[in-house]
């Protein structure tokens, strides 16, 4: 973004009460500058405005603002290990409520001397169907409050001070970035506003104009930048292939393919024998058990036939390891030579095997990041395919296919994205969908229960187990927490041994190392382990064949396409499987959520339920690691101004704007935005 005032790019220790400490926990949210803070917007906001009863907050299952008059003197109960909770009564004048605080008097004492006030939280009921309220926030003023990302060491409310701060110091030194031929045309505020009103709105509706601004900025940044991308990618390519090899490969496998199958083949085959000589770019986007790897195998079979090698990249050395064996099996008889290359390959073994691909010995290489290790040459290089696009960045993608010269690219992946987004998202690819099944796959059976039936549940877990089977349970968090989400800690404290005492089971989560990952899930994978508990780690994993049963605590937590993936754990063998979503919100959202889960096994008409549902949040989250820059679109609801986004790049790009001046800042964006950008991509 281009500023008038270089304040904008001042350090952000200059800023009034930031100091050395609080600048190393800003830079630990990636704030170092001015412009970076003022670009920290809210994760959410706190409406003080709107006051509910307490009642319609309680069945909200949502945090929100009461209004309560105190009648009651402040009661202490002590507890084991010095805690002590403060309990003070209050009422809305339809229903009475306990504001219940632990360790802090003094807020339960300023209660009682205010008198009548405004709470902000959540309300939930006691085991005698009484309403009651945990460590509320309190205030006399009603309002619209901002709440930002914090660290352990730095609060939302400092964070809120340093931004208003920032804001006093630069004024009217933000320069507006987008023509003003395309605000008027998409009815956008100017980023002055929408900067201020995002953080510190006056109301809803001045919300809403800001957020839609700053992210038709985003997309259209972000669209722009990967259509460059694509012009990159898709230069000119050495690499002939001359003749159409599926025939044979599709005679020589002992099974028949589907149609979606045998059309994507036909894409990627169209793209490679393409005439004007540009190199295939393409994504093969298809569900769990569509089928994508052996489309994967016939395109490399074209490759192969033709005089090239084929390198194969996966995220894990599981993965790798999966496809190796997967490959195998699709390419047996076939006179195709494979290689494995995995990290912790080592010496004279891994010398053997790299001079094995130099002198083209080896036809297909598959392996994780140590494919674009410095060291690894191929002899022609013809096909890349990485498998799980969203575990690598455009940049390591790039640096594979640097291994030859402009090859072909072809990536899939298990992640249905609704056709609205998709692309948007793969904005540099071109796009085959696998919509079908093989025949004979078997749908993975899915229930959503209450908590009152977990016991039910559990028992029929157990029988599973007895009877050879293996199964998942999914926690959305690893330590205990206040918010009554279940943890991997809470099964390994107590259920696992009261429950589930005799069984051999493992806990797996993020905090583990990779090596420490890898190890227990090969153990899993060879029957060592009956029950994995897990965080989303396991979202994106191996086949386990014999993994039958998946339950998933607090499912209400995690989005569709989410709980779909974590699904696709199971199912992946002969035996009926079995998914079991365990929800804690009886709202309507969760509940049509729930139900749509339960009524499908379609990945993709899932997606677009999320869609609907919840917005984009899961596609532009952590998940979209090559996503820079999409901030405010997580939480998108709209999905007009994706439209619009897009009608303006198309815009934009046919008239050739970015060569005027006041299409610049975007150009200057563009720039900032996509990482590769600067060494490879011509505006």
């Amino acid at each position: 973004m281009i500023f008038l005032d270089s304040v904008m790019q001042q350090d952000i220790k200059t800023l009034k009460g930031v100091g050395d400490k609080t600048a190393q926990e800003l830079n630990k949210l990636g704030i170092f500058t001015i412009n970076d803070i003022i670009h920290f917007y809210p994760r959410d906001y706190e409406d003080w405005t709107n006051v509910q009863s307490i009642e319609e907050v309680y069945k909200s299952g949502k945090r929100g603002c009461i209004r309560v008059k105190i009648d009651s003197e402040v009661k202490r109960i002590f507890l084991s290990k010095g805690k002590t909770i403060f309990k003070v009564r209050g009422s809305d004048g339809q229903n009475n409520i306990s504001i219940i605080f632990f360790n802090t008097v003094y807020m339960a004492i300023s209660l009682t001397r205010i008198k009548n006030l405004l709470l902000f939280g959540t309300v939930s009921k006691n085991n005698f169907n009484e309403y009651q309220i945990y460590s509320p926030k309190i205030s006399q003023n009603m309002g619209i409050f901002p709440i930002y990302s914090q660290t352990k060491n730095i609060t939302s409310l400092k964070i809120k001070n340093s931004v208003k701060t920032a804001l006093e110091k630069v004024q009217n030194s933000i320069e507006e970035t987008l023509p003003s031929d395309i605000l008027e045309k998409y009815n956008l505020c100017s980023l002055n506003f929408a900067i201020k009103n995002i953080h510190f709105p006056e109301n809803k509706d001045k919300i809403e104009k800001a957020k839609r601004r700053l992210i038709f900025e985003e997309i259209l940044i972000w669209q722009i930048g990967m259509s460059k991308i694509k012009n990159y990618v898709k230069q000119k390519t050495n690499i002939k292939i001359k003749k159409d090899f599926s025939d044979e490969f599709l005679f020589l496998l002992p099974f028949v393919l589907t149609k979606a199958q045998l059309r994507v083949i036909n894409e990627c085959t169209e793209d490679m024998l393409n005439t004007d000589g540009l190199a295939m770019s393409r994504l093969i986007q298809g569900d769990v058990g569509s089928g994508k790897t052996v489309v994967a195998a016939a395109v490399a079979y074209n490759a192969i036939k033709n005089g090239y090698q084929t390198a194969v990249m996966a995220p894990t050395e599981i993965l790798s390891n999966q496809h190796y064996n997967t490959f195998n099996k699709i390419f047996q008889g076939m006179n195709i030579n494979i290689g494995l290359l995995s990290g912790k390959l080592k010496g004279k073994k891994r010398k053997n095997l790299e001079d094995k691909i130099k002198n083209k010995e080896i036809d297909i290489v598959i392996g994780t990041h140590a494919l674009i290790s410095e060291n690894l040459k191929f002899a022609n290089l013809g096909l890349v395919i990485t498998d799980e696009q969203h575990r690598f960045g455009v940049r390591q993608r790039m640096k594979l296919a640097e291994k030859g010269k402009n090859p072909h690219v072809l990536i899939m992946s298990a992640t249905p994205i609704p056709r609205t987004l998709s692309m948007m998202i793969y904005g540099d690819l071109d796009i085959s969908i696998l919509d079908e099944l093989p025949p004979g796959r078997k749908e993975v059976k899915t229930f959503c229960i209450s908590p009152q039936k977990k016991e039910r549940a559990f028992k029929f877990f157990k029988e599973i187990i007895k009877n050879g089977g293996q199964g998942y349970i999914v926690c959305p968090l690893i330590e205990n927490s206040e918010n009554e989400m279940f943890s991997t800690d809470d099964y390994k404290n107590t259920i696992l041994n009261e429950t589930f005492g005799g069984y051999t089971s493992e806990i797996l989560h993020g905090r583990l190392s990779a090596n420490e990952k890898e190890a227990i899930m090969k153990r899993f994978s060879c029957g060592e382990i009956q029950i994995l508990v897990a965080t989303t780690v396991i979202e994106v994993g191996v086949d386990v064949p014999n993994a039958s049963i998946i339950i998933i605590e607090n499912a209400e937590r995690f989005g569709l396409s989410q709980l779909h993936q974590l699904r696709g754990r199971v199912g992946r063998g002969e035996k009926e499987s079995y998914c079991v979503l365990i929800s804690y919100s009886g709202t309507k959202d969760t509940k049509r959520r729930m139900q749509a889960m339960c009524s499908t096994n379609d990945g993709f008409f899932l997606a677009e339920e999320d869609l609907k549902i919840r917005g984009p949040g899961e596609i532009f989250g952590n998940k979209q690691h090559g996503i820079v820059g999409i901030k405010l679109a997580k939480a998108l609801k709209d999905i007009k101004v994706i439209e619009d986004s897009k009608k303006a790049v198309r815009e934009i790009l046919s008239g050739n704007y970015l060569n005027q001046k006041s299409y610049q800042p975007i150009k200057e964006k563009i720039f900032s935005l996509i990482n590769y950008a600067e060494n490879h991509i011509t505006i």
